[in-house]
C-alpha cells in the first residue's frame, strides 16, 4: 500500500528495520484493531437493545461479522505476500480457524455471566447496575476473550492458513548466494591487488636504494 510505504520512508532508520522485519504481525495487529471495533460495536448494539439476556450469543454474532471483515483484510493485505492466489482451501481453513477462535472468544464471557454471576439480578445474576455488567462484559468478552482468540488465530494463520512459501524462500536464497560469493571474490581480489601493488612498490624502492 502506498500509505504504508510512505509511512516507512518517513520513519527513523532504527525503527524502520524493526517494522519491516515484523511487518506481517503489525499488519495482523492493525486488522485486529479494526475488527475489535466492529466486534464491540455490534455486540453492544445487540446487548443494549434486543439481546439483554443473551450476551454469549450476541458475542458470537458480533465476532462472526468481525471474522468476515478479518478474512478480507488478512488475505488481501496482512498476508498478501504469501502464496499469491486465494483458494477454496485457504478460505475453508480461515473460517475453521476463526470458528475455533469464536468459541475461545466466547468462553470467558460465558464464564463471567454463568459461573461468576456477573449479570443483572433480574437476569439471574448478582449485579444491580447495567454499567457494571457492561464493564465486566468488556473485560471478559472484549479483552480476555479477544486476546486469547488473537493468539490462537496468529499461530494458526501463520502455520496453516497463510503458510510461508518455501519455494519463494529457496529462490531468494539461491539468488542472494551468487551475489554474496561475487562480493567475497571481489573483496579477495581487491586485497590481492593491493598486496601486489605494495610488494611491487617495495621492490622498486629497494632497487632505487641499491643504485
Amino acid at each position: 500500500m502506498k500509505f504504508e510505504e510512505s509511512f516507512l520512508q518517513h520513519m527513523p532508520e532504527k525503527w524502520r528495520a524493526f517494522f519491516i522485519k515484523h511487518r506481517e504481525f503489525i499488519r495482523f495487529a492493525v486488522v485486529g484493531g479494526i475488527t475489535f471495533i466492529i466486534d464491540n460495536a455490534v455486540f453492544y448494539a445487540l446487548t443494549l437493545t434486543v439481546m439483554h439476556q443473551k450476551a454469549t450469543i450476541a458475542k458470537i454474532l458480533a465476532v462472526t461479522i468481525a471474522v468476515i471483515c478479518s478474512y478480507a483484510l488478512n488475505s488481501q493485505w496482512a498476508f498478501q505476500e504469501r502464496g499469491g492466489k486465494r483458494s477454496t482451501r485457504e478460505a475453508v481453513s480461515f473460517f475453521v480457524v476463526s470458528a475455533i477462535g469464536i468459541v475461545i472468544n466466547a468462553i470467558p464471557l460465558w464464564f463471567s455471566r454463568n459461573v461468576l454471576g456477573l449479570a443483572l439480578t433480574s437476569h439471574g445474576g448478582r449485579l444491580t447496575s447495567q454499567l457494571a455488567v457492561s464493564l465486566w462484559d468488556f473485560l471478559f468478552g472484549s479483552i480476555i476473550g479477544m486476546l486469547l482468540a488473537m493468539l490462537w488465530r496468529w499461530w494458526a494463520f501463520d502455520k496453516f492458513v497463510f503458510p510461508k512459501n518455501p519455494k519463494a524462500h529457496d529462490v531468494t536464497s539461491s539468488t542472494s548466494a551468487p551475489a554474496d560469493n561475487a562480493a567475497e571474490n571481489g573483496t579477495e581480489n581487491s586485497v590481492d591487488n593491493k598486496t601486489a601493488h605494495a610488494t611491487s612498490a617495495t621492490t622498486i624502492q629497494s632497487d632505487t636504494d641499491a643504485s
